[in-house]
């Protein structure tokens, strides 16, 4: 029997998880997908001020999605244990809320989020130079 190696258990772990959220909103891969990429070009707005430059700029790099990604899983397992006996309708509302970055739900999680953005955008700095 083959061994995982911790990415591939992290990637399961985080394919569970959007699972669930799917089907608690019941909602389409696409529709998620769509949903995510959509808060995450919003996040990029307002981090970067309207410059949509940047947006375009950053929206572009595997790193930024891979980090926004990663964060957006840590909120998905929150809004699963919120999300227990809710209808429908309110999980939807309760996870847009949660994932929109105008939101007082999304804020709270803001301080984290900027630690490790600004490392992400160290990082993306480096890669452009170095290209």
């Amino acid at each position: 029997m083959p061994v995982l190696t911790h990415i591939a258990k992290v990637k399961n772990e985080n394919l569970t998880v959007k699972n669930k959220v799917q089907n608690t909103l019941g909602w389409s891969s696409i529709e998620y997908a769509e949903f995510q990429e959509k808060m995450g070009l919003d996040y990029l707005m307002e981090e970067l001020e309207g410059c949509l430059d940047y947006v375009n700029l950053i929206a572009k790099e595997k790193l930024f999605w891979s980090w926004w990604i990663n964060h957006w899983v840590k909120r998905d397992i929150a809004f699963l244990a919120d999300a227990y006996g809710l209808n429908e309708r309110w999980c939807r509302k309760l996870y847009i809320a949660r994932n929109n970055p105008n939101s007082a739900y999304f804020n709270l999680s803001m301080s984290l989020m900027k630690q490790s953005y600004a490392v992400m955008i160290g990082e993306l700095i480096k890669e452009i130079h170095n290209d």
